[in-house]
């Protein structure tokens, strides 16, 4: 997705859940506009290039920030670019989730990071507020692709080592790793003082498996292939599933952390409920 078609989604998004997306002026650090001197008002705020070409005293406003800062991780694994037929594929889906939330996030004066691995290389973005930051993020947002094998376990502790300070990690992912792997990880994770939001996101076929009649599967990130009647494995894949994905819920309610499925034809309203409480519990 275009940088430019983020901003519309993250406002439609906020609109859905009811949030309220407003500019505070405060004592930030970015530039938001000027207004008339008043007496008593801290003259380090005074424009004095203004009062220079107007001889008038104006003083600077600033978008006000808070000391939350979250980090948008994107699984940019090649089973990521799955899709349904005539929809979007779980990465595109993630990648205008993370970037309305991320839009969302800055318009309330929090600090934004990203974290990614793509084609063998990291991108990390410290969390920071203010437009100019918000816009560097959804660039580089907007340029990821999905493609090969990405272990999600070495990509969680990357942005592990990273973590300084506690925030939230909203993280958007499909989670299809071995499942101790996947739980270890987000135990480190967790020890890092981060509050997680896992947006488990799946196509609705790779949950029921709903194929008939000789098929053949490829694995889109290592290219092997399996040539099988899906009625002879269907009870045994779901059953698996199924399996996996409760051992990964079990770890992160013991972490106190989220796990929420989303589905690539749903709304992205879907994702605000648990990033608002989320929010509301560390502010």
């Amino acid at each position: 997705p275009r940088v430019r078609a983020l901003r519309p989604a993250a406002i439609d998004l906020a609109q859905r859940g009811g949030a309220v997306v407003r500019k505070t002026k405060g004592e930030g650090d970015e530039f938001f506009s000027l207004r008339d001197y008043v007496p008593g008002d801290d003259l380090r705020f005074l424009d004095w290039r203004v009062w220079g070409r107007s001889d008038r005293h104006y003083i600077k406003q600033f978008e006000e920030t808070t000391n939350l800062s979250c980090m948008l991780f994107v699984d940019c694994s090649g089973s990521m670019g799955i899709k349904e037929e005539n929809g979007i594929t779980k990465f595109e889906y993630s990648v205008m989730a993370a970037g309305a939330l991320g839009y969302l996030m800055s318009r309330q004066g929090d600090g934004v990071g990203l974290y990614a691995v793509s084609g063998g290389n990291t991108l990390y973005i410290p969390p920071k507020g203010g437009r100019k930051h918000l816009f560097s993020v959804l660039a580089n947002l907007s340029r990821l692709t999905p493609e090969g094998s990405v272990p999600l376990p070495e990509a969680l502790d990357g942005l592990a080592s990273r973590i300084s300070q506690r925030g939230m990690v909203l993280l958007f992912s499909d989670l299809l790793w071995p499942t101790r792997d996947v739980i270890q990880a987000l135990k480190r994770l967790h020890r890092r003082r981060s509050d997680l939001i896992a947006f488990e996101v799946l196509t609705r076929s790779e949950l029921s498996f709903p194929y008939e009649g000789m098929t053949e599967f490829e694995d889109i990130e290592n290219g092997h292939r399996l040539l099988t009647q899906p009625s002879l494995v269907r009870e045994v894949y779901v059953e698996t599933m199924m399996q996996h994905r409760r051992m990964i819920a079990h770890t992160a309610a013991e972490q106190e952390s989220d796990v929420v499925e989303l589905h690539p034809d749903e709304s992205l309203a879907s994702v605000l409920p648990a990033y608002l409480m989320r929010r509301a519990r560390l502010l």
